[in-house]
Formats: C-alpha cells, structure tokens, sequence
C-alpha cells in the first residue's frame, strides 16, 4: 500500500545530513504501520527527491533501504527499480545489469503483473537507446538471465516477450542462425497456449520475424510461404505487424525489380507504422521515394496523399526528394555532391545503399546518352570525366547500351574512343537504297509492257 504523506520542506543539505535519519510524517490513524515500514517509506521518498540534485547521493539512499531489509520486501524491489533506472540513464551498464540481476531474486515479492511491467519497461528501454556501448553480449546477457528467472515462475506471457525482444536482437545484429533457433522456440511456446484468439495473435508475431529473416536472406520461397501462412489466420494482425508484412513485402517486390507493387506495399506499410505511432514510418516513406527514383514509368506524386504530407519537409525525406530532383534533371555534378556531403545518412540504411548503384546507372545512363548525341567519336577519357566514373567502369556501362541496342556502335581501345553509327547517314542510305528498289522496280514494269505491245503487235 502507498502512504500519503506531507513532507516538511527542507533545504539541501538538510537533506543530504538526514539520508539515514528519520522524518516526521503524518500516518492516517486508519492503519497500524510499524516502525520499520515507515523508516522504508521515509528512506525512499527522501532517496527519490534527491535524484535530481545528486544521483550518487540517491542511490546510496536506495541503497540503505536494502541494507535495512532482514527479508526481501516490496520496498527492496522499488529501491533497485530506481538503482537500474539511474544507472541506466547515466550509461553505466556493468553496475546496471549487477543490480538488475539482484532485483530478479524479488520476482516471488510483488505481483506477476507488476514484474512483468518492471521488466518490460526496462527491455524497452534497452531496445530503444541509441548508445552504441550498448553492445551485443550486453543485451544478449540481459534477454537470457531474465529468461532464465521467469522460466521457473512459468510466466508464459512475459517469457514470450522477452524472446521476441530477443529475437529483433539477434535480427538486428544478423545472428540469423540463433534467430533461426529461437523462432523454433517460439513455435514451442506457442504450441502451449490454448486460447484460439490469442494463440493466432502470437503466431502473428513469429511470422513477422520469419519474414524479416527471409527478406534479409533474400529467401524468396520460404518468405512467401510464411507470408500466405500469416494472411490465412483470422486474427487482425495489428498495426505494427501489418506494417511489417507490407514494408518486407515490398522488399520482396523490389529485389524482382517489380516497383510499382513494392510501391504500394511500402504506402501501405508506412499507413500502418503512422496510425500505430512508430518511427518505422520514417523508413518506409523513403523506400517509397526509392521505388519511385527506380521506376521508369510511375507518374505519382507521393506527397499527395494526406498522410504522407506532414512528412514532405522531413530532413531525411526532403533529402531524398532533393535527390531524386537531380536524377530527374541527369545533373550528374548534384547527384554525386549530394551523396558525398550526406554519404552518412543516405547509406545508412542497408537496403537502400543497395540500390544507390541502380540510381547512379540510372542517371549516368541518361547522361551518357545525352553527351554522345551529337557525336560520331568521342574519347573515353572525356566521358570519364564528364559521368565522375574511372574508365573500367565506363566501358561496362557502354558494352551493355550496346548490347541492350541503346546505342549503335563500337568501343576503339587502340585509340580508346566511342565509335558511334550516323544515325541521319543510316537514314539517308535506306532511303537511298528504297528509292533504287523503287526506281528499279519501275524500269522493269517499262521493260515488262514494252515487250507486251511487240509480241501482239
């Protein structure tokens, strides 16, 4: 139970003096509290209005309320609570984890429901941080020994969180091999529970990361046979897992150069991330600005949809409109300085750096067909330095216009220069050669009647 309390104001240093003295409070005469419930309540609330001031002197506080403890109590779950909270905030993971380890060992203390929000709401906050000293072994170790603690309570539902939280672990650092085992897992303890609703909720959730793992491993066949599995439940996949399905569905489709379908999928994708207020959205708005640079034949203008108009002035999107602006007027001069002064935050996202070298053949495709129009011969050397490519790389992109038929011609590597057809020269000659034929033709009608009228006359 919480007890009400006023407490006296006091300054600073009073407070730090009398961390380990009692405080005069009013107790309702409801209720029959003993002397060491009250110092544990005093204790806490003194430690917590000092974390703001000096977290050190805080934890010590806390750390008081554990040292007065004869047996586990509610008060020691709260003290660590806070102990793991402040030293998480101020990224001292080591001394973090120790005492997380000890606040495991109070699971039989507080109700289910109450350790299993404890310990949801640190597993976010490890899944969320963006500290990169948050390393792979450290959060793997976390997942695991909380596994281990809840499995003897057969706490089915947290220990189904937590393995999916560890799951888009081993997803995220490309453990596809452990990840591969624990889905397994999953289905086990999926296999065990008997609600039918909520049972096809779970599986829900395992297909989702099934099908991540088949589109980062560009498995086409066991991605789509898990895909039909998830759209044959009955259970209304949520937001978040709609989106999932859509946004890797839409990999799918661009990896089978099929853009206009993964077009649609990523919209899809980014409606469902939107409407559940996930960050995801982000991602899958530029895949839609991706599917569209890819395409040569979608006409849409992607901001003109309701939902995605807030998002037009997005740093990361603007940058990819930018982008795709300069493709559209072939300025290969942009392109190339776009990419080098935001190299960082256009290729940090695997999938799209994939296909920045569809892009650059794209517009360096476009451009190398505009420079050579006028031209008969031209030197390889000034193509090179016109397209910002080395000349290996040059002569590759020529043999496949040459072999695609984009362009006519041959590559002179004694003089290293582009010979190209006469395109209007070609066109004369035909028509030189159908005028022969035609005239020909003619000569051999007057020939043919001439010898007509001789042999009846």
């Amino acid at each position: 139970m919480i007890i009400e309390n006023q407490m006296n104001e006091e300054n600073n240093e009073e407070k730090k003096e009398e961390i380990n003295s009692d405080f005069e409070f009013e107790y309702s005469e409801e209720y029959d509290y003993d002397s060491l419930t009250i110092n544990f309540h005093n204790q806490y609330y003194l430690s917590k209005s000092l974390i703001e001031e000096d977290y050190n002197l805080a934890i010590k506080g806390f750390e008081k309320i554990l040292e007065m403890e004869t047996e586990k109590t509610e008060w020691g779950f709260k003290a660590l609570k806070q102990i793991v909270k402040l030293y998480f905030e101020k990224g001292n993971y080591s001394l973090m984890l120790e005492k997380y380890y000890q606040q495991l060992l109070y699971i039989d203390i507080v109700t289910s429901n109450r350790f299993e929000n404890c310990v949801n709401s640190i597993a976010f906050k490890f899944q969320h941080s963006q500290d990169l000293n948050l390393d792979f072994d450290l959060l793997e170790n976390f997942y695991k020994s909380t596994l281990k603690t809840i499995s003897k309570e057969e706490n089915w539902r947290l220990s189904f969180s937590i393995n999916l939280k560890l799951g888009d672990l081993y997803l995220q650092h490309k453990k596809f091999q452990l990840l591969k085992n624990l889905i397994t897992k999953l289905h086990t303890l999926c296999e065990s529970e008997d609600e039918t609703q909520s049972k096809q909720t779970k599986l829900l959730e395992i297909y989702s990361l099934e099908l991540q793992l088949y589109s980062e491993n560009n498995d086409t066949k066991k991605f789509k046979t898990v895909y039909n599995k998830a759209l044959l439940l009955k259970a209304q996949p949520p937001l978040y897992i709609l989106g999932i399905m859509n946004e890797c569905n839409g990999k799918m489709f661009m990896r089978e150069n099929q853009w206009e379908n993964a077009y649609h999928n990523f919209f899809e994708a980014f409606r469902a991330f939107d409407d559940c207020g996930s960050e995801r959205k982000i991602q899958c708005l530029k895949y839609l600005v991706l599917a569209k640079m890819l395409s040569k034949s979608m006409n849409v203008d992607i901001f003109c949809a309701p939902e995605t108009q807030a998002y037009e002035n997005h740093p990361e999107i603007s940058l990819l409109i930018e982008f795709f602006n300069e493709i559209e007027k072939n300025n290969i001069e942009n392109v190339e300085k776009i990419l080098d002064l935001n190299k960082n935050l256009i290729l940090k996202d695997l999938f799209i750096k994939n296909y920045i070298d569809d892009l650059l053949t794209k517009i360096r495709t476009n451009s190398l067909l505009s420079i050579i129009k006028p031209y008969t011969k031209i030197k390889l050397e000034f193509l090179s330095k016109e397209l910002k490519i080395n000349e290996n790389e040059l002569i590759k992109l020529i043999i496949r216009l040459l072999l695609d038929g984009e362009i006519k011609g041959r590559i002179d590597q004694i003089n290293e220069c582009l010979e190209l057809e006469n395109q209007n020269e070609n066109e004369n000659q035909n028509e030189n050669f159908y005028q022969n034929i035609n005239n020909f033709a003619q000569n051999l009608d007057k020939i043919h009647n001439s010898i007509l009228g001789k042999l009846f006359n």
